[in-house]
């Protein structure tokens, strides 16, 4: 489960680094959109790479609880880590210094990586019960 923890922090990270790269016009229109897609392709697989491995046969309902605990944590994590020290630095600073302009911004990237981090979660899912059905029907194909 800690795989898949490490996995769903790293889709987030890399999905909010894309946009706020996006946001910040560092990204061109139609490099961001590449990116996004370049980095959901990338996480997906690795999550089905260490979901599906071999000698972890486990049923859908464990494969379920896995990955809805392993987002959870995640969920609530990751805006933490993120959004704590701006609410901190936004006591400590002046009015003044425009903290609260960053804010905003920053909770719509954090929801937005964690809805495509659900995306991947639920992708992964579908392809691994795909590739279960594909294989139980070559094996049966063969026979």
């Amino acid at each position: 489960m800690l795989a898949l923890i490490g996995i769903n922090a790293l889709g987030a990270a890399l999905f909010a680094i894309a946009h706020a790269a996006g946001a910040k016009r560092v990204l061109s229109p139609w490099a961001l959109p590449a990116a996004l897609v370049f980095c959901f392709v990338a996480v997906t697989a690795l999550w089905m790479r260490v979901e599906g491995a071999p000698g972890k046969q486990r049923g859908a309902l464990s494969r379920l609880g896995r990955m809805a605990a392993s987002f959870v944590l995640v969920a609530i994590g990751f805006p933490g880590v993120v959004l704590m020290p701006l609410f901190a630095l936004q006591e400590q600073l002046p009015s003044t210094a425009g903290i609260e302009a960053v804010i905003a911004p920053a909770m719509v990237i954090l929801l937005k990586a964690l809805v495509l981090g659900a995306l991947v979660n639920v992708v992964g899912v579908l392809g691994l019960g795909v590739s279960a059905i594909l294989r139980r029907w070559n094996r049966s194909a063969a026979k």
